[in-house]
């Protein structure tokens, strides 16, 4: 996972945002502050917004970042980084995270909608 972005972590995030952040294959500002954090900014997001939701993240994408990665490679990091918590929580927890996923994402929308 670290592999993905790797060179493109900051302690400097605090002064981006979600839109700088996704040119470069980051689902959040706070995911550029360490591989740990995103990893779980991967997680929240994929969970709270659910698939369609994600990938409309990802699909928004355009343009090059002013670190120089298109929105190809943007969108490309950002579909490895899914693949890699999809693939952990089948192998680490036996859970079928898209299951998973749908079913947060349905209960958010009864709750809050």
């Amino acid at each position: 996972f670290d592999a993905v972005c790797k060179g493109l972590y900051t302690a400097d995030w605090i002064n981006t945002n979600d839109y700088a952040a996704r040119q470069d294959g980051f689902v959040t500002a706070y995911a550029e502050s360490s591989p740990f954090e995103d990893f779980v900014e991967m997680i929240s997001i994929m969970l709270t917004e659910g698939k369609s939701g994600f990938d409309n993240i990802v699909n928004s994408i355009t343009g090059t970042s002013y670190r120089g990665t298109t929105a190809d490679q943007a969108k490309a990091r950002l579909r490895q980084k899914e693949s890699i918590v999809v693939d952990y929580y089948k192998k680490a927890w036996s859970i079928d995270f898209y299951t998973l996923q749908t079913r947060v994402r349905t209960a958010i929308v009864n709750e809050l909608y």
